[in-house]
């Protein structure tokens, strides 16, 4: 599934809601802390950090991608941590204690990817080359130098991500029968609903 069609386009189930888990995103609203609000002081920082509008450009993508694969494996712990919830503090200590060798799986993946989009999909081999699917949707976007549709999936994507790890070390080891909450089409519609509100925003 590509990546813009994951934020915003699949319905899970209805019988399934994210509510429980988005009631911790909007408390923070107001808080220096709250993910949008983290996301948008992100995208400002890189907007100054630039040195031109295709360098901005760039790091918008490479910055997309990159939180995009980081969100893909908070999917992946969340979903463990549903399906073994008797070990649910060990899991995330794990989780968290992976942190640096995660960040390099995720950094080869996403030069991977951007390599991919910057050469209009054109790969001659490379150990990501299963995946480029999920980002082949962003090459028209790209080729168009779209700095809004970017600006729009940066903010959108940072935002998922700090809310994730806001859900994952702060709320579920204090809250841990919302366990039984992470199925993945609840993570799906929890991340579509955060993807929604923060474009009203940018």
């Amino acid at each position: 599934m590509g990546l813009v069609h994951k934020v915003t386009g699949l319905k899970p189930k209805k019988t399934e809601s994210p509510a429980k888990l988005l009631k911790y995103f909007y408390s923070m609203e107001g808080s220096n802390n709250f993910p949008l609000s983290l996301a948008l002081n992100s995208l400002e920082a890189v907007n100054k950090s630039a040195a031109n509008e295709e360098e901005y450009l760039l790091c918008l993508l490479e910055d997309s991608v990159f939180s995009s694969l980081y969100v893909t494996f908070y999917e992946q712990i969340f979903s463990t941590v549903r399906d073994n919830n008797e070990m649910t503090i060990p899991l995330i200590e794990n989780f968290a204690e992976d942190r640096e060798e995660r960040e390099k799986v995720i950094s080869i993946q996403s030069h991977n990817h951007v390599n991919f989009i910057e050469n209009s999909g054109d790969c001659h081999g490379c150990s990501s080359c299963d995946n480029h699917a999920d980002v082949a949707e962003l090459i028209q976007y790209w080729m168009k130098k779209d700095i809004t549709f970017f600006e729009n999936l940066y903010v959108g994507m940072q935002t998922i991500q700090f809310a994730m790890e806001h859900l994952l070390y702060e709320v579920i080891p204090q809250n841990t029968e919302l366990t039984e909450d992470l199925s993945p089409n609840v993570i799906l519609k929890y991340r579509q609903e955060i993807f929604n509100y923060t474009a009203k925003f940018i």
